[in-house]
């Protein structure tokens, strides 16, 4: 429940075999490696196919670094290409080489199949170059007590255009859109810090705009499952939602209104960024004088707050805190921040936050 799904994205077919088609490669070929250290740590299960290693565990489609595409120099062998190539990763040219990779959304495997077609790296070669596929972890939206079978996350799909109007896909994303029911995927629990207090009767604040809301859902899953099995009459239930507008991005919007109607979410407060003149977010709506004294009130009795979502907003919400702690508790900026550290080391304070 509101732990980490790590999932380890595939890439395509098609894209697998025209890179090695292109490199020379046979798909289908069985390798082992021979470690020169004791203390070697495979990188993926042995023996395997060419094939399967560059579908699951190498990222040949995401942004490279300046590192990774000097190191194509040496194996570019027509003159016009090693030209393009030495101009584009020349040390004065560090904005350049960025707009045109990160602008222009090349990755690894576009380089070698366009602009450096006469790129050829062998196979021992490009297992050094290539950077291995990272996981990409998604909070879990779910209670497992509630869905002992399966597992929730909450996926927003990354597709945009970019400046040379290409249309960017984020590979993990796009990978679970794709996913055909039946087929299996490679994924593992990683625990997170969000951990519901002991008692059902200990009230606790959830803040989580956008996707962040994805451990809200799972907690107050969790929380109706916890004050049916003891049958004791729940603490208070709060909720901070917020998205751009409610027509557009308002998600789980039947299933808060369902843990509203039931009494399990006691308060649910909206912002709508884009639905009116003036932007209001999760933070200013924590603020209002009758939202502030209610957390006040439920931190006296031992409650909890739970924020995920954007580090810029984790850390408006935790200015928006420190705000309400010195206005109404007459602390000092220092004092509250340090309030919220203490809330924080015995686990009534949990961020977690990514960058967007």
């Amino acid at each position: 429940t509101a732990d980490n799904l790590a999932v380890l994205p595939v890439n395509d077919d098609t894209t697998v075999m025209t890179l090695c088609k292109l490199m020379g490669y046979d798909a289908e070929e069985h390798f082992t490696l021979e470690p020169l250290k004791k203390d070697f740590k495979y990188p993926f299960p042995l023996p395997c196919t060419v094939k399967t290693v560059l579908s699951s565990y190498y990222d040949i489609h995401g942004l490279p670094k300046h590192s990774l595409v000097s190191k194509l120099l040496p194996y570019t062998t027509n003159e016009k290409q090693r030209k393009w190539l030495k101009e584009l990763i020349a040390k004065d040219n560090h904005s350049g080489f960025k707009q045109y990779i990160n602008g222009n959304g090349r990755s690894f495997y576009d380089l070698v199949t366009n602009e450096l077609d006469s790129c050829k790296i062998p196979l021992e070669d490009l297992l050094h170059i290539l950077p291995t596929m990272q996981p990409r972890y998604y909070t879990i939206s779910s209670s497992s007590n509630v869905h002992p079978t399966s597992v929730h996350i909450t996926v927003s799909v990354t597709e945009f255009n970019l400046p040379s109007g290409r249309r960017f896909r984020g590979l993990t994303s796009s990978y679970l859109q794709g996913l055909k029911r039946g087929v299996s995927c490679r994924v593992f629990v990683r625990p997170s810090t969000f951990k519901l207090p002991k008692s059902v009767s200990t009230p606790i604040t959830m803040i989580g705009p956008g996707t962040g809301i994805a451990p809200m859902r799972a907690l107050l899953q969790e929380r109706e499952y916890q004050a049916t099995q003891t049958k004791k009459t729940p603490a208070s239930n709060t909720l901070y939602f917020g998205c751009q507008k409610p027509d557009q991005d308002y998600i789980y919007e039947d299933e808060l209104a369902d843990f509203k109607s039931k009494g399990v979410l006691n308060q649910l407060f909206l912002a709508f960024s884009r639905a009116q003149k003036n932007k209001v977010y999760v933070q200013h709506l924590l603020a209002e004088p009758a939202s502030a004294q209610n957390l006040l009130n439920e931190l006296d009795q031992g409650g909890y707050i739970f924020v995920c979502g954007a580090t810029a907003m984790g850390g408006d919400v935790h200015g928006a805190l420190v705000e309400i702690l010195v206005k109404n508790k007459g602390m000092s900026k220092d004092g509250a921040a340090a309030y919220l550290t203490d809330l924080q080391k015995n686990g009534r304070y949990v961020q977690e936050l990514w960058s967007s």
